[in-house]
Formats: structure tokens, sequence, C-alpha cells
């Protein structure tokens, strides 16, 4: 196995135990994104780190499943977008599954693509809605607990407040792109 590079990024984990599909995901993916592979949840589990952005997994698998992967996700410092990519019907118990996205195979490249894509794409807005309720937050205390006048002249503060015009700038231009399911997801992410 190879170490995943902490300084490439975005970074894919494809995680399947057909040697065919996990090929053939691996070479759809990689020409956008760093691309690397497990052939059973084992073998994902010992290569996975904080640098994994998005994971791809295959819900059956022998050993152990995708959900059994899932489990053993939570509590660890890596926190990546899951993509569940299976070939059984969902059921209700997806419900308490803690995956991002679902794709019944057969999945074809764009299919594939886009989900991933709109995936990192969901996960920058939500640093970028963190950072501007946290920046937010702070600026309501300087200003229920300072006077304006001196607000006004602090340097650090003008900072803030502009960081602030800036994240409302970059989240309008990127809310306006979103439909009313990546909206809804996106919040739900947040809150």
């Amino acid at each position: 196995m190879v170490p995943i590079d902490p300084a490439a990024n975005p970074v894919v984990l494809v995680i399947d135990d057909d040697d065919d599909v996990r090929a053939t995901y691996e070479l759809w993916l990689d020409d956008d994104w760093e691309t690397y592979t497990a052939e059973d949840g084992q073998a994902a589990l010992s290569i996975l780190s904080p640098a994994v952005d998005v994971v791809v997994l295959d819900r059956m698998m022998p050993g152990l499943s995708g959900r059994d992967v899932l489990d053993a996700m939570r509590g660890r410092e890596a926190d990546p977008r899951v993509v569940m990519v299976t070939a059984v019907t969902p059921e209700p118990d997806i419900v308490d599954m803690p995956f991002d996205a679902y794709l019944s195979k057969p999945v074809d490249r764009e299919e594939l693509n886009r989900t991933v894509g709109t995936l990192l794409d969901r996960d920058k807005q939500d640093d970028q809605l963190r950072e501007y309720y946290r920046l937010v937050e702070k600026r309501a205390t300087l200003e229920a607990e300072n006077p304006a006048d001196v607000l006004a002249e602090d340097e650090r503060y003008q900072q803030l407040t502009n960081r602030i015009t800036e994240l409302e700038g970059e989240l309008n231009d990127d809310l306006a792109d979103l439909d009313q399911d990546e909206f809804v997801a996106l919040l739900d992410d947040v809150v």
C-alpha cells in the first residue's frame, strides 16, 4: 500500500473488493483528483487519514462491509465525505448510515465524477459557512461589549469585518449555484 500524500489535494479513496470496478473508478477519477484504492475495508482503514477528502465505498464486501467501514470511521481523526456505491436496493436501514451520497451500480463515469465534485464543493462551502458563523459571532460579541468608536479605530476589527464581507460574497455566489436539495444538504452539514 502506498501511503497517502497529505500534500495532494483533493484526495479520493476508492474501496471496492472487485478489482475491475476499483481499477475503473480509479481511471475515471484520477484525471481530476489524487486517487488511491483499497481492496477491502481493513486495507482502507489502515490507510485512511485526514488527507482523504472523499471515500467511494462499496456497500457489500466480504470481511468488513461498507456499513462496518462507516462505523469504524466514526470517531477517527479522518472525516471524509462518503459516496456509498452499491448494487443493493436501498432500504430504510440507510437512514442510520453516515454517508453523503448513494449511487446504485452500475455507475457511469459522469455520475461518479459529478458526485465526487459535488461533495468536494460542499466540503469547501461547509468550511466557508463555519468560518462565516465563527466570525459573525466574534463581531457580535465585540459590538455588544465595546463602543463603536473604539472598534472603528481597531485594525483587527476592520480585518474581521472585511473578511466577513468577503465570505458573504463568496457564499452568495456559491449558494446561487445550488439547487434546493444541495442547499438543504449543505445546511444539514453545518448545523
